[in-house]
């Protein structure tokens, strides 16, 4: 009964991520582990070493995993790698936090990084197949990577040019521009890329639409989105908005 009771505590210590992968793991890894700890248990020691020891293991903050393989390689700073299974858990979480706080970013984001693949590798595919398209994934520019002075340069310009009305915009609703939720789930550098170039863009359709960043426009933006740009999670954010 120890044994069980270290093996439920040390699984309620786990992340979502682990449990994923301890559940999915062979029965037989499981199994083991069990039947180490019920030997442990079993032994000539006390029944106080038994439960300093269920304790210790429960404060460790060692990760565990059902699996003996190592975890899988993070191909950037954020990357968070995750089976197919997980991801399906995240995008269900992220989905039913939007039913509550349709404003959150971040949730939006995470969904947009899951459910968009094949649309993102038809961009990285336009991309790659123009001169100026393989020139930017050379260089791999984003917005959110202009300075305070190139930001604050926008104000200077034209009143009928994009950069003024773009720094207008920014300014009028209190947005930072690079600002953005970091991407973590896409497991492919240029199809990271696209999704940050398609994140850091999200603003300028407001002001070339004129289009304010309430919760009807932003529905309003993400169909106009899905038609020009063709990505999954516009169309579909359009839809169920509409």
């Amino acid at each position: 009964l120890l044994a069980i009771y270290a093996l439920f505590h040390i699984f309620i210590k786990m992340n979502v991520s682990q449990r994923i992968i301890f559940l999915t793991s062979s029965p037989n890894n499981v199994l083991n582990c069990t039947l180490k700890l019920r030997t442990l248990f079993k032994s000539k020691s006390s029944q106080r070493y038994n439960r300093s020891f269920v304790s210790s293991v429960i404060r460790s903050e060692e990760r565990v995993y059902g699996s003996p393989l190592p975890p899988p390689k993070k191909l950037y700073p954020t990357h968070v790698p995750l089976s197919p299974l997980s991801k399906l858990f995240l995008l269900t979480r992220s989905s039913l936090t939007l039913t509550s706080d349709p404003t959150s970013a971040s949730d939006v984001s995470v969904i947009g990084e899951i459910i968009n693949p094949l649309s993102l590798k038809r961009l990285l595919k336009g991309l790659k197949d123009s001169v100026k398209g393989r020139r930017v994934l050379k260089f791999r520019p984003l917005s959110t990577d202009m300075s305070e002075r190139e930001f604050e340069g926008l104000e200077g310009m034209g009143g009928g040019t994009f950069g003024r009305k773009y720094y207008e915009f920014m300014k009028r609703y209190g947005f930072e521009w690079r600002e953005r939720p970091k991407v973590r789930f896409i497991d492919d550098l240029e199809v990271k890329y696209v999704f940050e170039r398609y994140v850091s863009s999200h603003d300028y359709y407001h002001v070339l639409y004129n289009i304010p960043p309430s919760i009807s426009g932003e529905v309003l933006l993400k169909r106009i989105e899905g038609e020009e740009i063709g990505l999954f999670s516009a169309k579909l954010s359009g839809w169920l908005g509409g």
